[in-house]
């Protein structure tokens, strides 16, 4: 359970890191402006 757990969270990091490299520029800049710089 515990491998399976990490497993799984290391895979769902991938893809959120994924998808967060491409929107962080828009997402940052829109939520966060003075954080942005």
């Amino acid at each position: 359970m515990e491998g399976e757990g990490k497993y799984f969270k290391a895979c769902i990091l991938r893809k959120a890191r994924r998808v967060h490299v491409a929107n962080s520029k828009k997402v940052a800049f829109m939520q966060f402006p003075a954080q942005s710089n």
